[in-house]
């Protein structure tokens, strides 16, 4: 398997002549599959053993995050923060006014999968969606931050699609797979999208899928922004 890009133009600073890559079209794994595959290479532990550790694992990190602990493993650092803006030293936390935010880095191990990974570059011509810039529309900014309820445009090629069709339309992926598809739809135009961030969404960080099918087409088409996206 191969880590599929495209080049897009640059359209920030009036940057001229310039690309960035768009990672596109590769498969998502969840955490069922990545535990199927381990019991596929002759692991002894069973799938549900394997679900069980996983689970008391993921208990002991929630619980040292709940605690505002950090946590540094081989595949992750993690570590909260705070965000808005205090009026006066004597101020307190208000959550209507601000929010706690989870930061993820990668550890060691997961930064030497790095060196290993191989790369395949498409043309973006006619392929997929190409999500190009989002802007919230609730803060007037191009930023990577928005909240249940915001207005969001995404502006790019081939965005246009079939909303009543499950398969297509917009989805908010998060870090464990799970997906979150766009109800609330204001625009949908080749160019352009607008609509609302649903409030059902659970999790932190997302990526940004527009999923689509074109004219003829037989094969799903997903464009995907190269930023992720923090919801709070």
């Amino acid at each position: 398997m191969t880590l599929r890009f495209g080049l897009r133009p640059f359209l920030l600073n009036n940057s001229k002549n310039k690309y960035t890559a768009v990672i596109t079209d590769n498969e998502t794994v969840s955490e069922k599959e990545i535990i199927e595959a381990m019991i596929a290479k002759g692991s002894t532990v069973s799938k549900a053993e394997a679900l069980a550790v996983i689970e008391e694992y993921e208990a002991a990190v929630c619980k040292a995050i709940e605690e505002g602990k950090n946590v540094n493993t081989r595949m992750y650092k993690i570590h909260a923060a705070i965000k808005g803006v205090f009026e006066s030293e004597k101020e307190i936390f208000d959550r209507k006014q601000h929010s706690i935010q989870i930061n993820i880095k990668a550890g060691n191990r997961l930064k030497q999968c790095v060196e290993n990974i191989k790369l395949e570059k498409i043309s973006l011509n006619d392929n997929v969606p190409l999500l190009l810039t989002i802007q919230n529309l609730h803060t007037k900014e191009s930023e990577q931050r928005f909240s249940a309820n915001h207005v969001i445009s995404i502006r790019g090629k081939r965005l246009k699609f079939d909303q009543q069709d499950p398969n297509q339309g917009i989805f908010f992926v998060n870090e464990d797979g799970s997906e979150f598809r766009v109800d609330n739809l204001i625009k949908n135009k080749p160019s352009e999208l607008i609509f609302i961030v649903p409030e059902k969404i659970s999790g932190n960080q997302f990526i940004l899928e527009v999923r689509c099918m074109f004219p003829n087409a037989s094969q799903l088409r997903i464009g995907r922004h190269p930023d992720r996206f923090t919801l709070y």
